[in-house]
């Protein structure tokens, strides 16, 4: 094919090529450039127009260094600079330059580079700061897994408090290394798209474990994010809580039986002497206990005194006669002492009917009456 002596590749290339490319003389004069690179910064050909007279003025000082360097090395210069463009405003780019051996001219490119707003840079550094006091003194570990389970990230308090190193499984494909380990589940489940929650324990420490999956914007799953809480101290002191919570109860149950006393006070005969405050809770376990005591004794009177009790409550004077009622079905007869004015009004007031049980004046006469009843029956 014969080629058209007019044909000039270069002018070809500047005209056609989609980047922004220029040609330039040690004075910063455009001497060709892009069509591209037209269409942003105007025509500008010619001695009297100057790439630098484009250059944004705080960003003039370090242009002409960068240009300088560019002039007399023979290494390609990098520098960012804000350029003015056709519409009279500045735009950020990438300037790369090389000056050319055989002519001596000054070959580049301009490439616009993208910025990001200063607060949202101090945002992010925020942020980071944030994270990196997190990670410094919360017992956790951060992890971060790519799609084939190769862990990226391994930081945080808790992996030195188990004795490794910061980022010490970086490179490590969790999934093989620790393959039928049960603190896996957690990240297998995120692997199937959904996040996860649990408690496992590994090597002997107990561990608070959230796996995330993050997606790209096609849906498919791009990396786990994991943190493990160390939860050693949470479990050790909810032990020490459930410990003292039964301490106290076993105390609260010897408290209880010390302050209701059944004394076997004759042969077949049980004294129960009340004293203090009786509500239905403490009513309740001490029928339990008596009349577990007369079936294991065999007795034949339950005397309940009430010499030491000056109010009782509705619910646990009615508690008193179905103690009274039990103890007939056991074959043994109760007997109630020493009920004070204010308890007797709570009886009177909901109408029970104490016709059938004995009540006496106090303790003797409970004794004398049983000790009349034992006689009577012979012996």
């Amino acid at each position: 094919m014969t080629q058209d002596p007019s044909f000039d590749p270069l002018e070809e290339l500047f005209s056609s090529c989609p980047e922004m490319l220029f040609v330039a003389d040690h004075e910063g004069a455009l001497v060709r450039r892009s069509a591209p690179l037209a269409r942003v910064l105007g025509p500008m050909l010619g001695a009297s127009t100057k790439l630098s007279g484009r250059v944004h003025p705080d960003d003039r000082p370090a242009f002409d260094a960068a240009w300088s360097r560019a002039i007399e090395g023979s290494e390609e210069v990098r520098f960012d600079c804000r350029l003015q463009g056709i519409d009279g405003a500045y735009q950020s780019w990438e300037c790369r330059a090389l000056t050319s051996p055989r002519t001596g001219e000054i070959h580049g490119s301009l490439r616009e580079t993208v910025t990001t707003p200063l607060d949202a840079v101090a945002a992010l550094e925020r942020r980071a700061k944030i994270l990196s006091v997190i990670e410094e003194n919360l017992p956790i570990c951060v992890w971060v897994l790519d799609r084939a389970g190769v862990c990226l990230v391994h930081e945080g308090l808790a992996v030195e408090q188990i004795g490794m190193k910061q980022g010490q499984l970086v490179g490590v494909n969790i999934l093989e290394t620790f393959a039928g380990q049960s603190f896996l589940l957690p990240y297998l489940q995120a692997f199937k798209g959904q996040a996860a929650h649990a408690f496992e324990e590994s090597g002997g420490t107990p561990w608070e474990m959230w796996c995330i999956p993050c997606f790209d914007a096609q849906g498919q799953i791009v990396e786990i994010i994991g943190i493990s809480l160390n939860v050693s101290e949470s479990t050790r002191a909810e032990r020490e809580l459930r410990e003292k919570i039964s301490l106290i109860a076993q105390q609260q149950k010897v408290i209880t039986a010390l302050s209701t006393p059944i004394i076997e006070v004759w042969d077949k005969v049980l004294m129960l002497p009340m004293l203090g405050l009786f509500d239905s809770t403490r009513a309740a376990a001490l029928m339990e206990d008596l009349l577990l005591e007369v079936s294991r004794k065999g007795a034949r009177f339950a005397i309940l005194d009430l010499t030491g009790v000056e109010a009782m409550d509705t619910g646990t004077a009615a508690h008193l006669i179905k103690l009274i009622q039990a103890l007939r079905l056991l074959g043994a007869q109760g007997i109630i002492t020493g009920i004070q004015p204010a308890v007797a009004q709570t009886m009177v007031m909901l109408g029970l009917d104490l016709g059938k049980i004995t009540t006496l004046a106090n303790l003797r006469d409970a004794l004398r009456f049983c000790m009349a009843r034992t006689d009577s029956s012979g012996r």
